[in-house]
């Protein structure tokens, strides 16, 4: 009897404890669901310029919606949850030296928001993901030694990889400028920046992969004489002409010849020989065999007679 109740008092002793670890449990759980919902209301969270993870916000700084596992491997800061999900929002940073597959990261000068003057190359490595097309470069603060004579003399910045190969250059000012160029999928670039360290730099870049599904591709126009790959091919468009109504036709002026109004062989004189100039020969050519030439619309008149 003594065994029976030992042994009843055990097992209650055990399934107190069981259960007193299930609701420790189901307590636990309902805190990590009530944390997930507060971190909710201030990670901004959207599917938008990545293909596989997406992007998030928190207090204008965004980052990229990583497992966890993955944040700690890319060295990030936990920022929150993305929605309901297990993944964390994850601020990536970087420095000169280092690389990232996260979609979204930022390039920083070793002592940045303070500038830095030690002489030295300072590359930082982006794995491009499959489903990207481009990558968008956001000087948020950039500040190297200035352009001399329209090149970049002591500091520059160059990107390495592309798709078009190296870009060009850049130094000087160029807080708040912005670039997006074409990549390869599955591949990397290399921003490659080299500075003097006189005068002092620093620089704050944001770099975000961007899905190829997101991206608007340009063709180009078809201009006459400019050869362009990816342009449209022409095609002539067959239109009908329009009727030429009839030209009217104007008639040409005329002359008209008119013979003389009378003949001077019925003279009064009644000689018959029709002699004008008084010479006998009863023939005056000139008077009375030449012709009137007359204008258009003009009326003829008699010749004058003699009397």
């Amino acid at each position: 009897m003594k065994t029976s109740v030992i042994q009843a008092f055990l097992l209650c002793a055990i399934l107190a404890g069981c259960q007193a670890g299930i609701m420790q449990s189901l307590s636990e759980m309902k805190a990590i669901r009530q944390a997930k919902q507060i971190f909710n209301q201030l990670t901004g969270f959207g599917s938008r310029n990545s293909p596989q993870y997406p992007l998030c916000q928190v207090d204008d700084i965004e980052g990229a919606c990583l497992p966890e596992a993955r944040c700690m491997a890319e060295d990030g800061r936990y920022a929150g949850f993305c929605g309901m999900t297990s993944d964390v929002c994850c601020i990536v940073d970087k420095t000169c030296g280092t690389a990232t597959k996260a979609h979204g990261s930022y390039f920083h000068n070793p002592s940045y928001p303070k500038k830095d003057n030690e002489s030295r190359a300072c590359p930082f490595t982006i794995y491009i993901d499959r489903e990207v097309c481009a990558v968008r470069l956001d000087f948020l603060d950039f500040e190297l030694a200035p352009y001399g004579d329209g090149v970049c003399v002591t500091d520059t910045l160059t990107v390495l990889g592309t798709k078009l190969g190296l870009t060009t250059p850049v130094c000087g000012n160029m807080t708040g400028w912005t670039t997006t160029f074409a990549v390869d999928e599955e591949t990397d670039i290399t921003l490659a920046m080299v500075v003097q360290g006189d005068p002092a730099y620093k620089f704050s870049i944001r770099a975000t992969q961007i899905g190829c599904r997101d991206i608007n591709v340009f063709q180009s126009p078809t201009y006459s004489g400019v050869h362009n790959e990816d342009a449209v091919e022409y095609v002539s468009t067959s239109t009908t002409a329009k009727p030429t109504p009839p030209t009217p036709i104007t008639p040409e002026p005329t002359t008209t010849m008119f013979p003389d109004s009378e003949k001077d062989g019925d003279d009064d004189d009644g000689d018959g020989d029709g002699d004008v100039d008084g010479d006998g020969d009863g023939d005056d050519d000139d008077a009375d065999d030449a012709p009137t030439t007359l204008r258009t619309a003009e009326w003829p008149t008699a010749k004058p007679r003699d009397t």
